[in-house]
């Protein structure tokens, strides 16, 4: 009897260790999903969507255009 007590002792501590184990594994895989949307987050906040920032280069495009449109005539005046 003294025997199987002793085993199964053993197989309560070896399940308390995979157990530990598990929770740290786990906890560790929580904590690494709360780093990766906290990224997104800032991501979202500091960076630009492609389609947005192509919005704003054709627009700043078009801007030059216009400039460089007046200095064409400005240019023309001027000579004549």
């Amino acid at each position: 009897m003294e025997m199987l007590e002793l085993f199964v002792g053993a197989i309560y501590f070896l399940l308390g260790i995979v157990g530990w184990f598990l929770k740290g594994a786990l906890d560790s895989s929580k904590d690494t999903k709360e780093r990766l949307n906290d990224f997104r987050v800032e991501v979202a906040q500091q960076y630009t969507h492609k389609n947005d920032l192509r919005d704003i280069m054709v627009s700043i495009n078009e801007r030059f255009d216009r400039i460089e449109k007046k200095l064409d005539r400005i240019m023309e005046v001027k000579n004549g």
